[in-house]
């Protein structure tokens, strides 16, 4: 069951077996070619030679979802990267967030997804036309309407506002083998019945890298959600 009819009196806080970092991000080419050469002179290797993994990042909210024997058991916001709060109800509304994962009838103690709980613009134009016709205050952008929605206590009313969650890495994982590269974990993650990211890139050599840059932040106001950097 996905929507339970019972109002929540409170969110419970959850503490993260393995803290919720913040991501940095590159919002325009030269950030991330700055990047390359920080990394390039850590790791003593010639920037042409380190293999990345090119993606979006998204503009939403970060939660970590936990399973249990396969089955969804608790979902909890990022918070102060230590603990967060406990959205399980909420989360279970969100359509292609999987209550149990596909993993060809292997059964795994506890696995972590991590992602970013998004709403559309198409969803976001529809809830702010809505709020304007109830004189209400509209959302200022589709981070604080999806961020408003999942701390809805009526888990009724997160059904109504179609959020998605788009997963891009593993927490803790206890006895599932995590692959070592992130181009690896995201081909997991869909494995394990998750939608990542629509656009990611393996690409090597400065060059490459600002092309596929350049691209992606071409595209960015016609993409179907908001991103804010790389």
């Amino acid at each position: 069951q996905r929507v339970g009819g019972k109002i929540l009196e409170g969110f419970k806080p959850v503490r993260h077996n393995v803290p919720m970092l913040s991501l940095s991000n590159a919002l325009n080419v030269q950030e991330a070619l700055d990047f390359l050469y920080a990394n390039s002179i850590a790791l003593g290797a010639p920037e042409d030679l380190v293999e990345y993994c090119v993606e979006y990042k998204f503009d939403g909210l970060s939660c970590n979802l936990s399973f249990d024997f396969n089955k969804l058991s608790v979902a909890a916001t990022r918070g102060d990267g230590t603990v967060g709060e406990d959205v399980t109800e909420q989360i279970r509304t969100i359509r292609n967030v999987p209550l149990t994962l596909i993993t060809s009838n292997r059964v795994y103690k506890h696995i972590e997804v991590r992602g970013e709980i998004m709403m559309l613009k198409k969803e976001f134009k529809r809830i702010n036309d809505e709020r304007v016709a109830n004189n209400e205050k509209p959302f200022a952008n589709t981070r604080n309407a999806a961020a408003g929605s999942v701390r809805q206590l009526d888990p009724r009313k997160v059904s109504e506002r179609k959020l998605v969650f788009f997963a891009y890495g593993f927490g803790d994982c206890g006895d599932y083998p995590i692959a070592d590269t992130q181009s690896g974990q995201l081909q997991q993650i869909q494995q394990l019945g998750f939608t990542a990211s629509p656009f990611y890139s393996i690409a090597c050599g400065t060059e490459t890298i600002k092309n596929l840059l350049e691209e992606a932040l071409k595209q960015r106001q016609s993409l179907a959600f908001d991103i804010d950097g790389m």
